[in-house]
Parts: structure tokens; sequence; C-alpha cells
């Protein structure tokens, strides 16, 4: 964690920094910015290469896959850069598995996806220290002086918390400044793609109205993953209240506040000495890559946690209650276990959806 504390309750997490030496021999502690000049390339190739760079550093693409702007576009469209051309999400996301990842796009028409939903997305990933690149219109920037809506991206690296709630998020602005923090509200004003009119200012403004609930978001994971983080909260939820209603643990979990991870299982096995996990993870044999969802109360103390192979080659599911030190898992198919940290286990009658 990068935490920044400005006071009792406020933090900066820059979740996406590490350690760079690409242009000297000396370390710079940050994440990659890039503003090129516009004969190179627009928002969107910057921000892909930002996205890179650090996918690149945390060794999840190899350094031969972090390309430059010009090959960037050359690879999205097949033709050099023009001053007229960006990527749209579609485009971009094709690009980045050519890149050897994995990309998750999200538009929230398409999903059915609330705001709060939709926020809820930008923090795991970006939790899960992975940029996520989001569209904006530059008319309701702070920092931007012109007043003409235009569609722009920006680079998601982290996100502000106050009393334990996350309340805003840092972006990359590669057409502007590094590090700008906005509030939630002032990204959701900003968060939509604007439509042209050419009948005059008034229908433009209700075009941008009626369209202002129209986001989309693109990430790029590890290239083994193929489960969304959406997918493995909806069944933490289902698991624990169903864990809960056949008397497993005797206090609902309240699984509103989390704090998710994409990590490979082998590093949660290291960093965490919940013995059962251990067990279980060894069973399973260790799948490369698992979403993690840890729970807390409203003081903030840890209650739960959740596990998930994220590349869904196995059936592989754990869920922890800390207060019973207790957990419940799956290795394949239907059948579950309740084991503690004695190692004591035993198979659990029914299944658990």
């Amino acid at each position: 964690m990068n935490w920044v504390q400005t006071d009792k309750t406020a933090f900066y997490d820059v979740t996406c920094m590490g350690k760079y030496n690409a242009y000297g021999q000396e370390v710079v502690e940050c994440v990659p910015f890039i503003k090129p000049d516009g004969i190179f390339g627009m928002c969107i190739h910057a921000s892909i290469w930002i996205c890179l760079k650090v996918l690149e550093n945390r060794h999840i693409i190899a350094k031969c896959m972090g390309f430059s702007i010009p090959e960037i576009q050359n690879l999205a469209t097949g033709c050099l850069y023009n001053d007229a051309q960006g990527l749209k999400f579609v485009q971009a996301s094709r690009l980045l598995r050519m890149c050897r990842t994995a990309a998750v796009y999200i538009n929230n028409k398409e999903a059915n996806f609330t705001d709060n939903k939709m926020i809820k997305q930008i923090y795991a990933y970006v939790a899960a220290k992975l940029p996520v690149i989001i569209g904006v219109d530059t008319s309701k920037l702070k920092w931007w002086k012109t007043g003409a809506p235009s569609y722009h991206t920006l680079v998601v690296i982290g996100y502000t918390m106050t009393n334990g709630t996350i309340d805003g998020f840092i972006v990359h602005d590669e057409s502007a400044l590094p590090y700008q923090v906005m509030t939630i509200d002032e990204l959701k004003n900003a968060w939509y793609e604007p439509k042209e009119q050419k009948d005059g200012h008034e229908n433009i403004q209700k075009e941008l109205q009626r369209d202002a609930c129209t986001r989309e978001l693109l990430v790029a994971v590890p290239r083994e993953v193929s489960l969304p983080f959406h997918e493995v909260n909806n069944v933490s939820k289902i698991l624990f209240s169903e864990m809960y209603e056949r008397k497993i643990i005797d206090h609902k979990i309240d699984t509103s506040k989390i704090s998710p991870m994409l990590v490979r299982s082998r590093s949660l096995y290291v960093e965490t000495n919940i013995k059962c996990l251990h067990s279980a993870l060894v069973e399973a044999d260790f799948p490369k890559y698992v979403w993690g969802i840890w729970f807390k109360d409203k003081n903030n103390q840890t209650t739960g946690l959740y596990v998930r192979d994220a590349t869904m080659q196995t059936d592989f599911m754990f869920s922890y209650v800390v207060e019973k030190e207790m957990a419940i898992y799956r290795l394949d198919g239907k059948t579950y276990r309740r084991c503690d940290n004695t190692n004591e286990r035993e198979e659990i009658e029914g299944t658990i959806k």
C-alpha cells in the first residue's frame, strides 16, 4: 500500500505505484506517465501505454510487450497514426489482448449496472493494483480550461478514503497532469461520452443529460484471468448469506465494505497466516491467480475472506469467518468441506449455491 495520510481519517492510496529505472540508474517510485505530442498519438494510446507499463513492472507481461505509442496505433488499426484517429474502447480491448493480457470491458447500459456498481468495479480493479481506463467529457473536468464537450480517457491509478469509506479516485490525465484527485461525484459528473448535435447548444445539453448515465471502463488483467470481479462479488454475498441461514455461522457478515485483491495464489499463501487457507490451496494445487475479498465491519475490522480461482480452471472456492476461525471451501464439483485452524475437516451435507 502507498498510503498518504492527510489527517486522522483521510487517506490517499496510489495502488498502482511501482519502482522504475527505465530512464537512468536512479530508481523512481511512481506510476508511469506520458504526455505525447499530438503527431504520435491521442489520449487512448497514452492510457494504454500507462497500463501496459504498470503490468510490465509487475511481471504480468514481458517487457517486450510494453509497446511504444506508434506501435500501439499500428497494432490496433494496421496503419500509421494520423491526428484524426483515436481508438474506441472495443478496439482498445482487442489491442490489450494482442499484448498478451485479458481485457475487461464494461459498459453500464449493456451490463445493466447502477452507478454504484460501476464505481465498485473501478475500486475493485484499482485496489487489485490494476489501472482502469475510463472515458470522460473534458468540459466537466475542473482542470481543463475548454468548455466544449469532447470525449477523453483518464487512467485511474488509486483511490481516496475517509473514515474507511471510498470517496474519490486518483487519475493520470495524459493531456493535462498526473495524480489528479476526483471525488466520486466529480467522476460521475464527467464519466460519459458526449453526443454531437448539429441543431443548437440547447439540444446538445439535452443529449448530454439523456446519455449522462452511459459509462465505459476498460482494464487489462493477467491473460489467465477469465473471471470478472462482479461475478466473484455476487457469489460471495450469496454464500455468506446462505451460511448464516443454514446456521453455519452465528452472525451475518456485512458484505458492503470490502477490500479486493487479484493475486497469485502462492503469494496469498505466503502473505496470510490462515492455516486452513494454506491447506485448501495445497489441496487445490495452487490456482495461478485468485480473487480475494476481505470483508470489513463498520469499525473497519476484518470479519471474513472469500477466495475464488480467477482463471476458472478449477472450482476452487474458499470462505473464511474470522470470529469462528472457520472456513467452508470447495475443490471441485459441489462437495464442500468445513475446516478450522486446527485443520480438522468434515464434509457438509447438501449443497451451497
